[in-house]
């Protein structure tokens, strides 16, 4: 019971700092990889729409503690709130850093041949994990691609993002998310569409490459209600249901 509130507490705390337009919150980076771990495999996380460190917080831990000692980075692909704030060609600033992400997680692919690689997101980082996949140069492939309550359109096509991977991509959503719906229709999605969500419906593409896990009882464990910050701290949670994804060997 303990362990429930002090994730709960740590969920409220993070969406009151979020929306009052605090930066200070971001007060966390995930350490820097040693060469030994780079040489294991590399893990990529892309926060959220908010554009801050520290909502990979979770996910290090998680894996870490699950054994998983392979390179964690964390690359913000937007400015804070950028898609709200300063909408004007946004998605044209996404699509060329994203470019670039991929250029340069092709040189590590190209360093260390048959290493694991998996891009992994949350909330409105799933349009990097997408964008960046789409853009990865023709001589590599990522290994899999796994995003949490993403903030995008449900109806976005993930044909390039699966082409560009050897082991497809799993996707995390929830049927009781009910305020992305709302967020969508009053500011926007991280794609600047104001679409139903994915985080909400799931996506709507049909590809045997595309695994969708849609939250329900049985993924209820650690006080996981199945709300769109659900998927963010709860660090138990990613140990036990998201870090089994991580490709860890080759």
């Amino acid at each position: 019971m303990r362990q429930n509130i002090y994730i709960r507490s740590l969920c409220i705390a993070f969406l009151a700092c979020l929306f009052s337009g605090c930066e200070a919150i971001d007060v966390w980076t995930a350490p820097t990889p040693t060469p030994e771990q780079y040489d294991k495999g590399l893990i990529v996380f892309y926060p959220g729409t908010a554009g801050l460190n520290i909502e990979a917080i979770g996910f290090y831990y998680a894996f870490r503690e699950a054994g998983i000692d392979l390179a964690f980075e964390e690359t913000l692909w937007t400015e804070y709130l950028e898609t709200i704030l300063s909408p004007d060609g946004v998605q044209d600033r996404i699509t060329e850093r994203c470019k670039a992400e991929a250029n340069r997680i092709a040189d590590y692919i190209r360093a260390y041949p048959n290493r694991p690689v998996t891009l992994i997101s949350y909330s409105g980082g799933a349009i990097a994990v997408i964008r960046v996949a789409e853009n990865m140069p023709l001589d590599v492939k990522l290994d899999r691609l796994i995003t949490m309550s993403p903030g995008i359109w449900k109806g976005i096509d993930l044909t390039g993002a699966l082409d560009n991977t050897t082991q497809g991509m799993i996707n995390y959503w929830s049927p009781i998310e009910y305020g992305p719906i709302l967020v969508s229709r009053i500011f926007g999605l991280a794609d600047s569409s104001r679409l139903d969500p994915a985080c909400s419906f799931g996506f709507d593409q049909v590809d045997p490459r595309l695994t969708q896990v849609a939250w329900s009882e049985e993924l209820s464990e650690f006080d996981n209600r199945g709300e769109h910050l659900d998927f963010l701290i709860n660090i138990p949670w990613l140990k036990k249901f998201v870090a089994p994804w991580i490709i860890t060997s080759k």
